[in-house]
């Protein structure tokens, strides 16, 4: 089975890839989550390739899993930290060379270390975004000031919110409700409020979402 990098955000990381510099900027495939096309995210790589590279778009972590393993080619894939490991240790993934990343020491330890990024002394990910999720309300209904993530269990709003499907997303939000001291390292008690949270506000959600696009 052909191997795939993770996605680089930069255009110097792109170039990392073997042999784009004498394609045309197309034949880099991407295979992404809707939105990341934005030329924001590769704007050096377009001023040097004179193109964008080809997108293809996946909703959920796990049909992105699914079409690789069943034979679907791409140079770069962007999957979400904590199914890094799932797809290293299906073969998805080749390791990166940071050696030819210009840009690399630039990146903040604190998303560089994040589990996955490394494992067992190989590079498997270039952490180019991070806190990508929010919470959105409708002003005429709700007071800036009264917005806090507490509603979300209000029976107020039964049948009326909605929250990501990822467990790992689910429960990052459940410790921060709860006050757990770091969602990545709860204690027994911690995980155990943090549960509780998901059951309280689970008949408020109308539905569950895997793609923020």
């Amino acid at each position: 089975m052909k191997h795939f990098k993770t996605v680089l955000a930069a255009a110097t990381a792109l170039t990392a890839s073997a042999g784009i510099a004498s394609a045309d900027a197309a034949s880099l495939s991407v295979f992404d989550w809707s939105g990341y096309e934005d030329q924001g995210f590769y704007g050096d790589y377009v001023a040097k390739y004179g193109g964008a590279p080809s997108y293809t778009y996946f909703g959920s972590v796990e049909e992105a899993f699914t079409k690789l393993q069943s034979g679907f080619a791409a140079d770069l894939a962007h999957p979400c930290t904590d199914g890094l490991r799932k797809w290293v240790a299906a073969g998805l993934l080749k390791p990166i060379d940071t050696s030819k990343i210009s840009n690399w020491d630039s990146l903040l330890p604190q998303i560089k270390d994040v589990d996955g990024v490394t494992i067992d002394g190989e590079t498997y990910m270039v952490p180019f975004e991070w806190g990508n999720t929010g919470l959105i309300y409708r002003t005429d209904q709700i007071d800036e000031g009264a917005v806090s993530l507490q509603l979300l269990a209000d029976p107020a709003y039964q049948g009326k919110i909605a929250i990501p499907d990822a467990a790992s997303s689910a429960y990052a939000m459940a410790a921060l409700a709860t006050g757990a001291s770091s969602y990545t390292d709860m204690s027994d008690e911690e995980f155990q409020k943090a549960s509780d949270f998901l059951r309280q506000i689970h008949p408020n959600v109308r539905f569950y979402w895997s793609d923020a696009g």
